[in-house]
């Protein structure tokens, strides 16, 4: 399967070091199952449209911050081959049921390190708001790397030609 997703956001300092977030994003991906020969199997597209309000801490070298994304994801095809009675079409079943999800996910993250390189973690919970029976993964978490493509090419000033 695969997930694209595209956004943008606005931002401004609050007071010093601390910072407000607001993105928006649109994504869309899709899901391929094979649950073994002569089993069955599933193919699911959807889109995920999402905003994500936060409140973060920002200095040279460490960034903290909560964010709260609210998400809406959209099955909007859905084929599956099944055996009659299999146990694992139930999930299948209830997406085709119920296309229409809207998510709660807060979050947090924090990166750490110097220009243009950073690492960072991210802790996820997942609630969905309108469907109970959709099965997602409660918690996740991540680790990332960050370079900083635009200082790696911003010239230095050269203070002895001065």
């Amino acid at each position: 399967g695969y997930f694209t997703e595209a956004g943008g956001g606005l931002y401004k300092v609050i007071n010093g070091d601390f910072i407000g977030e607001l993105y928006a994003d649109l994504g869309f991906g899709n899901v391929k199952n094979d649950y073994g020969i002569g089993l069955g199997s599933s193919d699911l597209s959807f889109t995920r449209q999402s905003l994500q309000p936060s409140i973060s801490y920002s200095n040279e070298f460490f960034y903290a911050a909560l964010s709260l994304r609210i998400s809406s994801l959209y099955y909007y095809s859905l084929v599956s081959t099944f055996i009659p009675n299999r146990y694992d079409r139930e999930p299948v079943e209830y997406i085709q049921n119920n296309p229409v999800s809207l998510l709660l996910e807060p979050c947090i993250t924090i990166r750490g390190g110097m220009e243009p390189v950073k690492f960072q973690y991210q802790y996820v919970f997942s609630k969905c708001l309108n469907n109970p029976g959709l099965m997602l993964e409660p918690l996740t978490s991540n680790l990332g790397l960050i370079v900083n493509l635009s200082s790696l090419t911003k010239k230095k000033p050269n203070w002895k030609k001065r």
